[in-house]
């Protein structure tokens, strides 16, 4: 869900109405899901924010850096700003975008340079504003990007934890708000870990024995429950086979999830990555690349393609397999595995 900040009031991230995103050419999306989805009267799955088009891209961008041009024609027949944005290749189209009662934008109108210019101050605005449905679209999409942002911090907490655990041994016991307001939520980590590896290629083959405790009772207990269950155990390990749930008593859930010690060093490593330049087409992963963590959990929550230290670029995403051997580039660039061996073999 994206937000901007424009002269001290937050508003929401620009946004194309229907209308106007069924008179833009096919070949100017970066994805034409969302036009196959409007054809087909799938508006249950139609998700806007964060949409590839030039238009909606300079919007963007404009409104971050305070308010796009305004088209003065425009804006004086429709008696309020009507903003003016640019694809800058191909045809030169041009987007008009107004502000609606609340003060966000939208994208409403769109059309070739010059037919864009010869009529765009002769539009009823007001009739182009989107419709009850269209913002019903909006807010379940907020909820989604709501829920989906909780699960990621849940997943930055629970590596965090896990790391901890591995830096200073014994539990690490996390607490923090819960998705409803109000509510709080806690877990608990623990690791054990066979006889350290000698190197990073070993490691591939060595053990990390990880015991995640979720403490229940909160309002909240569920929503927790399930981001361990479908994000944080499934981002450690995507065999299910080596994961193990029960629930103890006193009806507190546990599960205990075996890593490779080579996965547990991509994990410590924490170096540093930039998003910029990611490619469209990105092939599975066949190694464990360093990334900072905070990438990490990103590209895994959101299934967007994170750069390891040696250059490549992959999605860590359920899919992968289990057990990838570390990258040897990355260990080369940026040795971590033997600083991680040796701190396991000091607890041990």
């Amino acid at each position: 869900m994206g937000a901007l900040m424009t002269s001290g009031a937050t508003v929401r991230e620009v946004r194309p109405t229907i209308k106007v995103l069924k008179t833009l050419p096919r070949e100017t999306f970066g994805d034409t899901t969302v036009l196959d989805l409007i054809a087909n009267s799938a508006f249950e799955r139609l998700e806007l924010f964060g949409l590839d088009h030039p238009l909606l891209d300079d919007a963007r961008k404009r409104f971050e850096h305070g308010m796009p041009d305004r088209h003065v024609a425009a804006s004086k027949a429709f008696g309020a700003p009507v903003f003016e944005v640019r694809d800058r290749t191909g045809a030169a189209w041009r987007g008009a975008v107004i502000l609606d009662e609340q003060g966000d934008p939208w994208l409403v109108w769109a059309g070739q340079h010059n037919h864009f210019h010869n009529q765009v101050a002769t539009l009823a605005f007001d009739s182009l504003l989107p419709s009850p449905a269209e913002y019903k679209i909006r807010a379940r999409e907020e909820v989604s990007a709501r829920a989906l942002a909780w699960k990621s911090d849940v997943l930055g907490r629970f590596v965090s934890a896990l790391q901890e655990c591995v830096r200073s041994g014994g539990e690490h016991t996390v607490t923090m708000p819960g998705i409803s307001e109000g509510t709080r939520v806690s877990f608990t980590v623990t690791a054990e870990h066979d006889e350290p590896a000698s190197d990073a290629h070993e490691a591939q083959h060595r053990d990390s024995l990880l015991t995640v405790t979720l403490r229940l009772g909160q309002s909240a207990s569920s929503e927790l429950h399930q981001a361990v269950q479908t994000v944080c155990l499934p981002f450690l390990e995507p065999d299910p086979s080596k994961v193990e749930p029960w629930y103890d008593q006193n009806n507190t859930f546990n599960a205990m999830v075996s890593i490779t010690q080579a996965r547990l060093v991509q994990l410590m490593a924490d170096m540093p990555e930039y998003k910029e330049g990611a490619p469209r087409d990105v092939a599975a992963a066949t190694h464990l690349h360093y990334v900072g963590t905070t990438f990490l959990v990103d590209g895994f929550v959101n299934s967007i393609p994170v750069r390891g230290v040696c250059g490549a670029w992959f999605i860590p995403s359920r899919s992968d397999a289990s057990g990838l051997p570390i990258c040897p580039q990355c260990e080369d660039e940026k040795p971590a595995a033997q600083a991680v061996l040796d701190l396991l073999r000091r607890q041990g």
